[in-house]
């Protein structure tokens, strides 16, 4: 059977994990805080002399900030006429592109339909057939 650790061992052992701890979220949190103040130059100094990629970063970060920004009254009515408008077309063009696909699917179940009616008739008429020529010799 082992002994019961020291108090004053377990507190010290704590003390140095607490600390260990602290020096990394500190660490962690100035390694952030350094990327954040340096993101500015550093996005100047990647973009110098391509204005091109300047242009993309601002339209970047302007996409990011309007995302965050919540829809105005005027631009929730602009998107509400813009459906309404795109609708119409929307739909004839689904009635004209699904008319000729019913109209094949109609005549499909018509086809089927007169081919099931042939097959029970043709079957009726074998039974019958069949019944006969086994009471033909059952009545003689």
């Amino acid at each position: 059977m082992g002994s019961l650790p020291d108090p004053q061992d377990v507190k010290g052992h704590a003390g140095d994990a607490a600390s260990s701890v602290s020096d990394t979220a500190s660490n962690a949190a100035s390694t952030v805080s350094d990327a954040v103040t340096g993101a500015p130059q550093k996005v100047r100094q990647q973009t110098q002399g391509n204005p091109l990629g300047a242009g993309l970063v601002a339209f970047g970060v302007g996409l990011v900030l309007s995302s965050l920004l919540p829809a105005s009254d005027a631009e929730k009515q602009v998107a509400q006429r813009a459906e309404e408008t795109a609708r119409g077309p929307v739909q004839e063009k689904a009635k004209e592109i699904a008319q000729p696909m019913l109209q094949s699917a109609q005549e499909s179940v018509q086809q089927v339909k007169e081919s099931a009616t042939s097959a029970v008739s043709d079957t009726v008429d074998e039974a019958r057939s069949a019944a006969e020529d086994v009471k033909a010799p059952l009545q003689q």
